[in-house]
């Protein structure tokens, strides 16, 4: 109960906010790690036509490079996936005073 006999004031949760930007960002890094190192793994090994280097050496660092590339996918995924598993284990609202404890606990990390 508030001073006044009122329930404390209810506010967004501000760790929600956080969590959602961070999934963003992961999504975003996501994408753009796909396109690099995609384009990589394609530009080596297999059939001479365009590729920037063949041969056997260059088929066996493709094929590490590409396990490589689906390991990074799949950890970028699992973290995606607890993000999101945080936010669903938020509640929406928080008192004034724990949002405010939040953000000072955030500014002092």
């Amino acid at each position: 109960m508030g001073i006044s006999g009122n329930p404390p004031q209810q506010v967004d949760n501000p760790r929600i906010s956080d969590l959602k930007l961070l999934r963003q960002h992961l999504q975003e890094e996501a994408s753009r790690l796909h396109t690099v190192l995609h384009r990589a793994c394609s530009d080596i090994g297999g059939d001479s036509g365009e590729k920037s280097w063949v041969g056997s050496t260059a088929d066996r660092w493709r094929s590490e490079a590409e396990s490589k590339r689906r390991q990074i996918s799949n950890e970028i995924s699992r973290l995606i996936s607890e993000v999101e598993h945080a936010i669903a284990k938020c509640p929406e609202k928080v008192s004034l005073t724990e949002a405010k404890m939040y953000s000072l606990d955030i500014d002092r990390s």
